[in-house]
């Protein structure tokens, strides 16, 4: 019998379902039974796996209890290896958790009265999330506006054409990019919790000040290409401030937070002394520099402000926040087997 909860509940017979959505990611759900005083314990540990001998290590709120996928038994009643399509199945957790109504279990005596009645809950658990913090990521394209000035016709139209623009004749430049999106949820506020949503105030619009490596994309975002945009934030529930030797503490006011991060991945021009692989967000299109690595024009370059009496200086409009790292850049974390 596959263990679900760090909490005593036992599956209900012939409740458990699996199914393939039609992204082919796996899914699952049951009905489980435990004790009436239990259920709402049983709820917080499958959402947060907060009980147990062995301890969430995410501060995040949601760190769901993982799907126990046991494979197949043999006729001696060996439990093999998991006999899966593929790892993701053993790694998904709780999406949603109802409660059950339960018809009254009762007997009666000569008069009908109630003499006995049903002391256990049903839970239904709906299984599919594979992180704590879900990454997404969305195709994005931004157009540069570029000066009419900077480009003539390469070809005359008659003997006296000077090959000039005209000013609305200027091409845009399309930098095609993507939006990184992560989505928290349980987030409480108080002292010491990570991520906290009060460093939201201060990190909007500033950038990665080290690199962050996804778990869930395989891929490397180098400092500063990252763009905090504004975040969306909605009521929730505060479960990072459940913890084992506090029970049933679900319904505190909390929030769940999705955020949205500009990518901007540049490139590298070798001889001219032009950097534009980090920090991207602070530099700019130049469409006169050639571009060694194209063989034609247009490269990222860094702006100087220039300010009268002094001597000029590095435009950075977006600065590297670490905040952005500590709290909101955080790894995922897959959900945690039943203890």
């Amino acid at each position: 019998m596959a263990k679900w909860s760090a909490i005593p509940c036992s599956e209900v017979h012939n409740t458990r379902r699996e199914w393939f959505d039609s992204d082919g990611r796996f899914r699952a759900s049951v009905r489980l039974e435990c004790s009436w005083e239990d259920r709402f314990k049983l709820v917080c540990d499958l959402y947060t796996s907060t009980y147990g001998p062995v301890l969430s290590t995410t501060s995040v709120g949601y760190n769901p209890r993982a799907y126990p996928h046991v494979g197949s038994i043999t006729t001696d009643g060996t439990i093999t290896a998991p006999m899966a399509p593929n790892q993701n199945i053993t790694h998904i957790g709780v999406d949603s958790v109802q409660l059950a109504n339960i018809p009254e279990c009762f007997t009666t005596d000569a008069d009908g009265e109630v003499i006995a009645s049903k002391t256990t809950a049903h839970v239904d658990v709906q299984y599919g999330r594979h992180y704590s913090i879900m990454e997404t990521l969305e195709w994005h394209s931004k157009a540069i506006t570029q000066s009419y000035q900077e480009f003539e016709w390469a070809t005359p139209s008659n003997g006296s054409d000077l090959k000039l623009l005209g000013e609305l004749e200027a091409p845009v430049h399309v930098y095609n990019t993507a939006i990184l999106t992560r989505d928290y949820v349980g987030l409480g506020v108080g002292a010491n919790l990570i991520p906290d949503i009060k460093t939201l105030i201060t990190s909007v619009n500033c950038t990665n000040h080290e690199e962050y490596t996804s778990n869930q994309l395989g891929f490397t975002f180098k400092k500063g290409t990252l763009l905090m945009l504004e975040p969306e934030v909605r009521p929730s529930v505060d479960m990072q401030n459940v913890r084992s030797s506090i029970l049933n503490k679900f319904g505190m006011q909390g929030f769940a937070v999705k955020i949205r991060f500009l990518y901007l991945p540049g490139a590298v021009n070798p001889g001219q002394g032009i950097k534009t692989d980090e920090n991207t967000h602070n530099l700019f299109w130049r469409p006169l520099v050639k571009n060694a690595a194209t063989g034609g024009y247009g490269a990222w370059d860094a702006l100087n402000a220039k300010i009268p009496g002094v001597a000029p200086g590095p435009f950075t409009p977006f600065a590297n926040n670490p905040n952005i790292i500590d709290h909101w850049l955080i790894p995922g974390v897959p959900p945690r087997l039943a203890t």
